[in-house]
């Protein structure tokens, strides 16, 4: 497959973690379904964000309902507590402050 006929808009995004005791590794794009043809390389999304009769789906659309649930009805998240959420997005300003300083962050 030459580089010109590669379909632009693939999101291949991927992570990895390294702890004390653990590693995590994420990756956004799953590579478990492509179409190659002599057009390019297609990867439709089947986890994120699939389109489907009723618009998008996924994920995605799961967090959003979720998110406007909980706030329409003034209630907690069942599914995450204030205080986790709060704790990973300490987390994550940790991964980018470690990547972009390229050195150890430890959290509280």
């Amino acid at each position: 497959m030459k580089p010109d006929k590669v379909r632009i808009g693939l999101i291949d995004a991927h992570i990895e973690v390294v702890g004390e005791s653990a590693t995590a590794q994420y990756r956004l794009a799953h590579a478990g379904f492509s179409i190659w043809t002599d057009q390019g390389i297609q990867v439709p999304d089947t986890t994120l964000w699939p389109t489907g009769h009723d618009g998008v789906g996924g994920a995605i659309r799961a967090e959003l309902e979720h998110f406007v649930r909980a706030v329409a009805g003034d209630a907690p998240s069942p599914v995450m507590p204030l205080h986790h959420a709060v704790h990973a997005i300490e987390i994550a300003d940790g991964i980018v402050e470690a990547a972009s300083q390229k050195r150890v962050v430890v959290l509280p």
